[in-house]
């Protein structure tokens, strides 16, 4: 048969094409999520401590931290996750997926945590990653990575043990298992921002498969050691969540320009001007970035990973044609921001309010903030961008499982996202591939007006 044969056959069947992928993207899903329920209600008695999932590989002792200090390891107290904070209801996801739920903790790994972030921009991405998509019973997690070096995605198990630090109560080493009841426990790596684990079962997973399930593998510099060493770096993390294609951008110091490497093709002499260009055509495209910082300078912090989370060119001065470039960023520490112009505390946004309106600035100590992109190329080093499949297989469920009847809600809801948005059918009959080449001036075509 034909091409042209095939897509007419699929423009007569669209209607039943898109019935069968929300049925199997929201409907099926949704009822297996409510029957998985029902089952775990009525063997609860089942679900004791001696039934809870416990990972022989990765195992909860010193031996999987494998920090610089093996005395602090050895110290760690190891709780399940939802027992850090017995007081509070915990979720794998809890109310919204956002990059303030990103917290680096001591382990080094914020080029990790950095890209992390900026994929928490991409909700649907994120529960894309997970297998298990709300809190197991048994405390068993299952997450999908994409190994570029197998051409493949494997799954990594995980159970919901975290080393932690505690004031004594319990003994050396012992699993938290059966935590006190008054007893709260702080993550010593990932930080929680609200009751719910994802980012910390992502961190271990990652920690389980590519960095020999040893935590301190992760850290900056520790990564050549590994045996998955080509999935720790910047932008390799991205791939891993994603399957996308990634695409590295460099200072070069002797030229004071930039050079970008895309598909085995090298491409040097890119201007400041040039540099926007190029990051505004991909967060248009809704690519994930992130960046190097090389040296501390009024807030930022020097050998450090940063999320890129958006891309402006807005005007400065209507009358007399002035634009700015604005570029912003965000701290996986969730603190600790950029001083100069057009920070926080920066007065120009008092004297444009009009831009402030336009990029939806807010004064809010959360590690986010925006820098001019002339500041932006003096600090930083590198730019990691990586685009992504944004077609059908990038819808998800969201069960909502924090929510009463929100499992049926995120169903509704995602329904009506596909069908009376033409999110649906623009993913199946016009889909978002990455791109193969950098081609920033280029408008990427459009097979209807609404997709």
């Amino acid at each position: 048969m034909s091409g042209g044969c095939k897509k007419v056959l699929k423009i007569i069947f669209c209607p039943l094409v898109l019935i069968y992928y929300s049925f199997t993207i929201y409907l099926f899903p949704c009822i297996g999520t409510y029957l998985g329920r029902a089952f775990r209600g009525l063997f609860s008695c089942c679900f004791c401590n001696c039934c809870r999932y416990t990972d022989d590989e990765m195992k909860a002792d010193a031996s999987s931290i494998c920090s610089e200090n093996p005395e602090d390891d050895r110290k760690a107290v190891w709780v399940r996750m939802p027992e850090i904070d017995k007081s509070q209801k915990w979720a794998l996801f809890s109310k919204k997926i956002d990059p303030s739920d990103v917290g680096q903790g001591a382990l080094g790994d914020c080029w990790l945590m950095s890209q992390i972030a900026v994929l928490a921009t991409r909700p649907d991405m994120v529960r894309k990653v997970f297998i298990t998509q709300e809190r197991s019973v048994r405390g068993k997690y299952q997450i999908r990575l994409w190994d570029c070096e197998l051409s493949k995605h494997v799954i990594v198990t995980v159970d919901d043990y975290v080393p932690c630090r505690s004031d004594g109560v319990k003994s050396v080493g012992e699993r938290g298992g059966t935590a006190a009841a008054n007893t709260t426990y702080s993550p010593l790596f990932a930080q929680p921002q609200g009751p719910e684990m994802w980012v910390m079962l992502l961190e271990k997973a990652y920690a389980k498969y590519c960095a020999d399930m040893k935590y301190g593998n992760l850290r900056g510099g520790a990564s050549h050691t590994t045996r998955k060493a080509h999935m720790i770096g910047m932008g390799d993390a991205l791939r891993a969540f994603t399957g996308g294609n990634a695409i590295n951008v460099r200072y070069d110091e002797g030229s004071k320009t930039w050079e970008t490497w895309a598909n085995g093709v090298k491409k040097k002499g890119i201007s400041n001007e040039e540099l926007h260009g190029i990051l505004l055509a991909y967060v248009k495209h809704g690519a994930l970035m992130t960046a190097c910082c090389d040296k501390s300078t009024n807030g930022l912090v020097g050998n450090h990973a940063y999320s890129i989370m958006d891309v402006k060119d807005v005007s400065l001065s209507f009358f007399e044609g002035k634009r700015v470039q604005l570029v912003r960023l965000r701290n996986p520490w969730g603190g600790g921001e950029w001083k100069g112009a057009w920070s926080d505390s920066d007065s120009k946004w008092k004297e444009h309010a009009d831009i402030k309106k336009e990029v939806g600035w807010t004064n809010a100590e959360d590690g986010a903030f925006y820098m001019e992109l002339s500041d932006f190329a003096g600090a930083f080093t590198s730019v990691q961008i990586l685009e992504y499949d944004q077609g059908i297989d990038s819808f998800t469920l969201d069960v909502r499982e924090d929510e009463t009847c929100g499992t049926t809600k995120g169903c509704c809801g995602g329904c009506c996202t596909f069908w009376g948005l033409c999110r649906g059918c623009g993913a199946v009959y016009c889909p978002q591939e990455p791109s193969k080449e950098l081609r920033p001036a280029e408008k990427r075509k459009k097979c209807c007006g609404c997709c």
